[in-house]
């Protein structure tokens, strides 16, 4: 009975608190990018609830875990939640994740991943909520916090936050009013009757009314705000040092400076294999930026055989395919494509035109720009064979792809061959140049960019000057100094491979293209095999393979279809047989690891708890006076960790008064006599101190109920 009134007397404040702490969960959809918010909620109210329920706390802890889990499962993997095969593929996610948080490549961090440590936030919070309100009784910070919030995200961004501010401040005042009610009770055990809490809603609600309603004075400074956004969105000012947007653009005569991200997205891919997205490409560089050397005649093609791509045909690849769907937001009258593109299939009545110098894919719709929604590609991706590479000599046929400004520093030059002079082949030629970033101190930065003055060399500046910039810089810098030494290279345009989302089946996943994944990287020209990209920025790694072992042959390669299809059907058998902790150690052991932090985790919440239980059982029974004054001393340090401290000069006798008061009882005043008589020298007898260890024992249990 006494437990149902307790449920009474809290719902109101786990009611309120929960509305307080969904407005943080309400703007999600609208400033961010994140779609299914509805279940962050449903995780905030079973973490709610299940503080409301007073739960145990291991037995809590488990249910959280299992529903963070089965919501990664519903969000990311289409197995069922307890086929667990899935749990393969999440371990995997958090590992590689957990890596590129140790070194610090934000940027590359999953989808998958985010979720997961936004739903450890919403558990940690509502443990928060739970303690400001039933605990401490104490919530003005958090209220503050998310008036903030809503004010913040009202004024910079789209979301209309007027009537959540006003609920805000309703929700706040009741709970803040209600909170002081009830500490008011504690401390100097009156009792107020039920119906206090009408004239608090009425004056609550009064005061916000007013304020809405009364006349207010106009602003007496300019608005920053407009000025703000205009700057944070196209730059401060309006020469080439502005502050750019990242994402794809047609013009890169004036590369540099500082941008900011962009998280909108551009394309959704599922695709059976991870490469970068090219756009176009550039070949003459101007110390400034990427041009066209010159203007040429779009060529129209069929959709069945474009034919766009680097790769020669005496390349091996290997066939793929993959669905594009752009965001209905962007308007793109071209293709993005993977290496080398053969057919698309998408409207029949769309026409497609290729810039044969840039090899950049438009399309036209009743002879005017249009922008596909979805379209289906088909391409091959190249394997290339490092011995190959290495045995390839010549050029290409054309000489914009050496050309270099007659005004490009000298100093440059000399890196070039200084840089390749060890070297034999033009395969490692490029290959040094390409690590050369990495080993010299070079850092990836998207805000303390330079831009080149008039007199300044682009490439120069980053090279010797700075050091400091992204990938144009130094995808720009890796095709300078290649051109340098005589090895044709051309600029190139598009996205990386994009963030994970799902996985379809065991070969195709979907990923996101944001324009924070628009990248710029280089391609060298080798006989016999085509265009072959390179990767120099600092933190990204070349997305296509490179072999060792010799190219095979086309008979060694060739698997008949039936026998491919067997082979796939036997490794899915396969994995689907072997256990977790069996085929992935390392998995098991992070669970391990993250079942370790949940258990301290446990032990830290609970700790006045078990410091109970150690305390009884360390102090069984009182036989001599020490084993008194040193437990009522523990008392005394139990007491301050939950929050009943004593003032300063307060006298135990005193002290002890206030601790009755609050827990209703007379033992701590009885225990404090006793301990002053035994301080003081008084004589004593067993029976006493079995009545002694009885009040302490009574005091212990009392401030931990």
């Amino acid at each position: 009975m006494q437990r149902i009134i307790q449920y009474i007397q809290q719902t109101p404040l786990y009611v309120l608190g929960f509305l307080l702490f969904w407005e943080w969960l309400r703007p999600l959809e609208i400033v961010t990018d994140t779609a299914d918010a509805e279940w962050f909620l449903i995780f905030a109210i079973v973490s709610f609830g299940l503080y409301f329920l007073q739960v145990h706390v291991l037995i809590g802890g488990v249910l959280r875990l299992l529903t963070l889990l089965f919501i990664l499962n519903v969000l990311f993997y289409k197995g069922g939640f307890w086929e667990f095969n899935w749990l393969n593929g999440l371990f995997a996610d958090l590992q590689q994740n957990f890596d590129l948080l140790l070194n610090m490549q934000w940027w590359g961090i999953t989808n998958v991943f985010r979720t997961f440590l936004f739903l450890v936030l919403l558990w940690l919070m509502s443990y928060l909520t739970y303690y400001w309100l039933i605990q401490a009784k104490k919530i003005f910070l958090f209220f503050l916090l998310t008036v903030l919030y809503l004010g913040v995200l009202d004024t910079f961004t789209s979301y209309d936050g007027d009537v959540a501010i006003v609920r805000t401040l309703i929700i706040g005042l009741l709970v803040m009013g209600i909170l002081y009610m009830l500490r008011i009770k504690e401390e100097e055990q009156v009792k107020i009757p039920i119906f206090w809490i009408i004239p608090l809603i009425i004056i609550g609600s009064s005061a916000i009314g007013f304020a809405l309603f009364m006349p207010k004075v106009a602003p007496q400074w300019p608005d920053p705000v407009p000025f703000i956004q205009k700057a944070t969105s196209e730059g401060f000012g309006n020469g080439p040092e502005a502050i750019k947007k990242i994402g794809y653009g047609t013009n890169d005569e004036q590369l540099g400076g500082p941008f900011i991200m962009d998280n909108s997205t551009v394309f959704t891919a599922q695709v059976g294999e991870q490469h970068y997205w090219r756009v176009e490409s550039k070949d003459s560089y101007t110390g400034k930026g990427w041009t066209v050397s010159e203007e040429v005649d779009l060529q129209q093609v069929d959709s069945q055989i474009v034919g766009v791509g680097q790769v020669n045909s005496a390349v091996f690849v290997k066939e793929y395919s993959a669905k594009i769907k752009i965001d209905p937001s962007i308007s793109y009258p071209h293709i993005v494509y993977a290496p080398e593109l053969r057919s698309v299939e998408a409207d029949r009545e769309v026409d497609y035109f290729v810039n044969p110098l840039t090899e950049k894919v438009f399309t036209q719709k009743g002879g005017k720009p249009y922008s596909l929604g979805e379209y289906e590609l088909f391409y091959d991706y190249p394997e290339y064979k490092i011995e190959e590479l290495e045995n390839a000599e010549g050029s290409h046929p054309s000489d914009s792809y050496i050309q270099l400004p007659d005004n490009l520093p000298q100093r440059v030059y000399d890196l070039a061959l200084d840089i390749t002079k060890n070297e034999q082949t033009t395969y490692d030629k490029v290959k040094a140049v390409e690590q050369y970033f990495s080993r010299n101190g070079f850092v990836y930065e998207t805000k303390d960019v330079a831009i080149p003055d008039e007199t300044q060399d682009y490439v120069d500046q980053f090279l010797f000057d700075t050091k400091r910039g992204y990938c144009d810089n130094y995808s720009s810098s890796m095709a300078v100094l290649l051109r340098a030494v005589g090895i044709p290279t051309r600029w190139v345009k598009g996205y990386t491979q994009g963030d994970f989302i799902e996985n379809i089946n065991s070969e195709e996943r979907i990923y996101k293209i944001t324009n924070a994944n628009a990248h710029s990287w280089v391609e060298v020209y080798f006989p016999n095999n085509g265009w072959v990209p390179f990767e120099p920025t600092k933190g990204f790694d070349n997305p296509y393979a490179f072999a060792e072992e010799q190219q095979l042959t086309d008979e060694e390669t060739e698997i008949p279809q039936q026998e491919e299809e067997i082979e796939q059907q036997e490794q899915t058998e396969e994995q689907d047989k072997q256990t977790l902790g069996v085929t992935v150690p390392l998995k098991f052991l992070l669970l391990v690891l993250v079942f370790l932090l949940l258990v301290g985790l446990v032990v830290f919440l609970t700790r006045r708890k078990w410091m109970k239980i150690l305390l009884l059982k360390k102090y069984r029974q009182f036989t001599e006076v020490e084993q008194f004054t040193d437990a009522y001393l523990e008392l005394l340090k139990q007491l301050e960790r939950y929050g009943m401290n004593r003032r300063q000069g307060q006298t135990l006798r005193d002290y002890s008064r206030d601790i009755d008061r609050r827990l209703q009882s007379s033992n701590m005043s009885e225990l404090t006599k006793y301990y002053e008589q035994f301080t003081y020298g008084a004589q004593f007898e067993i029976s006493v101190l079995s009545k002694v260890y009885e009040l302490w024992e009574n005091s212990i249990k009392e401030i931990s109920s």
